[in-house]
């Protein structure tokens, strides 16, 4: 039960709560914040009329003292309409701190505008903000087991069962997984699998094949029902020729978000699932039809409950399925997923210095991103040493926008790149040799045009300044491409 504690003087705001509270939900009302007798795992509601009246250190103190700052409190505000100018005028610089407010309105000793719908939004909300920073924490945590743990990489990998990467470990929650994975594939066609994390769908693919067909090539397709339109999901699904369906006779097709699926189309997917299932003449590695891996959410049933989804599909999907644990919840396979993932793909050893920023990397990688993440940030590591400490980034075609990219494409440049400061400390010299601004633009200029192979868009966006603005200076500075010069001679002496 969430235990939510209300700051509050006002006995009719404590008393509307109270009644509207949720069924899942314990309300505890004082008129005084005690930080010390408090849990840290709770929903603050703070009155407005406190606020006012305690001033703006009460969400500064409680943040510190209870951990909102790392998700472990989540702090709200109940606000009076009449408080409104005066609180925000408070505590500006503790407004980041507050993740929800609700305004109310108290009129002759009564609430009003303020719903129990309202209410009961507002409590949802906490509880979602409040679950997801949890997980954020557990993640950070684990970043330190992970560090600690890659250390020992080649060590631990030898003599374990070559599983795809984010199937390797030894936890109880990959055991049930594979435990399912196993049962499923030798008894049914088909395999539903659910989980909050995204599964790398190509390793995976290739390791059901060459567990269904052993000794011959299975052809497997992949079809994202995220990126297709409803009208054209029956004809990528089962392509037809002249009216016939055209399948292979060893074929794996893997359908991801299968929660898209329309309404008709899910009708005929049951129809040709339960004949599959029924059919029990023979095994069905011996028949030739299609084998099916389908993919999707963890909330197939809610979409069920608003009639988004068939419950007979769904029952029949969940006899074949299996549970894929999110990489938060496994800190003691994380080495081995690694070392299988760096093997796998061959990634050389990285000299001290190198090891040492991908130590730090790692440490603040965030692994509530999941197995993509977790393969995007051993991605960087390895072009960190492709590259001789100067990072790449543009060979990566995914995870451009995620929160982890970014992060570590933010350390990595902080790590690689040179500080300006520390660059011009010593170029002022003494008054004779002293350097002039120009000679220091000129050159600066010049190295990164060179850099980045005198492409000029690209060299401007590392200056931050406009395509024109380094067109001029590269004229004032009597600056060229090395082949534009080169051939303009060419055409003088000609």
């Amino acid at each position: 039960m969430l235990r939510v504690l209300l700051v509050t003087k006002n006995t009719s705001l404590a008393e509307f709560c109270r009644r509207n509270s949720p069924g899942d939900v314990r309300l505890n009302v004082v008129k005084r914040l005690n930080l010390r007798t408090e849990t840290a795992h709770s929903i603050i509601l703070f009155d407005s009329a406190f606020l006012v009246e305690n001033s703006d250190a009460v969400i500064a103190r409680a943040a510190d003292e209870l951990g909102a700052k790392d998700g472990a409190v989540a702090l709200a505000i109940l606000m009076n309409a009449d408080h409104q100018q005066n609180t925000f005028s408070l505590f500006p610089e503790n407004m980041n701190l507050v993740q929800a407010i609700l305004h109310y309105r108290y009129e002759n000793g009564k609430i009003g505008e303020l719903t129990a719908k309202e209410f009961h939004w507002f409590i949802e909300q906490q509880k979602v903000y409040l679950k997801q920073r949890t997980e954020h924490i557990l993640a950070t945590n684990e970043n330190i087991v992970l560090t600690d743990r890659l250390m020992r990489v080649n060590t631990e990998l030898r003599g374990s069962i070559r599983f795809p990467a984010f199937m390797q470990g030894r936890s109880q929650a990959i055991t049930k997984f594979r435990a399912q994975f196993f049962s499923i594939i030798s008894e049914s066609p088909y395999l539903l699998i659910t989980g909050k994390d995204e599964m790398p769908m190509q390793d995976f693919l290739e390791y059901y094949c060459s567990l269904r067909e052993p000794e011959a090539r299975t052809d497997f397709r992949l079809v994202d029902l995220t990126k297709i339109a409803k009208h054209l999901q029956a004809q990528t699904l089962w392509p037809t020729r002249k009216g016939k369906v055209v399948t292979k006779d060893t074929q794996v097709i893997c359908v991801r978000g299968i929660e898209r699926l329309s309404w008709q189309n899910q009708t005929a997917l049951l129809q040709q699932l339960a004949k599959l299932r029924d059919d029990e003449s023979s095994p069905h590695a011996r028949t030739g039809a299609a084998s099916y891996i389908f993919v999707a959410h963890s909330e197939l049933q809610g979409d069920v409950r608003r009639g988004q989804f068939r419950q007979e599909l769904l029952s029949l999907l969940k006899r074949a399925e299996a549970i894929l644990p999110p990489l938060y919840e496994r800190p003691d396979d994380i080495t081995q997923i690694s070392a299988e993932y760096i093997q796998r793909r061959g990634f050389t050893s990285l000299n001290e210095r190198m090891s040492e920023i991908a130590t730090n990397l790692i440490a603040r990688f965030d692994l509530s991103s999941g197995y993509l993440g977790l393969f995007t940030v051993l991605d960087l590591m390895h072009d960190l040493q492709k590259s001789n400490g100067v990072p790449v980034f543009e060979f990566l075609n995914g995870f451009l926008t995620s929160d982890a990219y970014l992060a570590a494409r933010s350390f990595l440049r902080e790590e690689v790149e040179p500080n300006a400061a520390s660059l011009f400390q010593n170029l002022a010299g003494g008054e004779k040799d002293a350097l002039s601004l120009d000679y220091v633009e000129r050159n600066y200029i010049a190295a990164v045009c060179e850099r980045y192979a005198w492409q000029v868009s690209d060299a401007a966006r590392h200056l931050r300044i406009s395509r024109k603005t380094l067109y001029d200076k590269m004229r004032r500075y009597k600056l060229a491409r090395p082949d534009s010069s080169s051939a303009r001679r060419i055409k003088k002496v000609s």
